[in-house]
């Protein structure tokens, strides 16, 4: 709560679970050897009306359109059981009345070792 508390009955200091936004994406194989290549495009949009600006919003109730590419590629037979995967994407995000840029673009990498458990089978 802080010295300061918001008067928001979001920001109390209690949990409150909340669905955030919808996202439906198209991808498609473009590549297979010697490495994988998949394209993407993606577009979020908020699920209902939630409440936005606070620390602990759900989100931001934005829509968002998102393209990127997805590299990977698998380390067989030198290591057969080791991959590796590599995202980026460019979000183009809904025009808002704030001297800010909403645009934005992110990587994120991905090994065998990080993997989740049904992965690593």
């Amino acid at each position: 709560m802080g010295l300061f508390p918001h008067l928001l009955p979001i920001d109390n200091g209690d949990y409150h679970g909340a669905l955030q936004d919808l996202h439906v994406g198209f991808r498609y194989n473009v590549r297979a050897h010697p490495f994988m290549l998949t394209p993407f495009l993606a577009v979020a949009f908020p699920s209902y009306h939630y409440e936005h600006f606070a620390h602990s919003a759900v989100g931001t109730d934005l829509w968002e359109v998102q393209i990127g590419m997805n590299v990977g590629k698998r380390f067989a037979p030198l290591l057969p059981n080791a991959f590796l995967q590599m995202r980026y994407s460019y979000a183009m995000v809904q025009r808002v009345d704030v001297p800010i840029r909403l645009w934005t673009a992110s990587t994120e990498f991905f090994d065998r070792e990080n993997a989740p458990h049904s992965i690593k089978k």
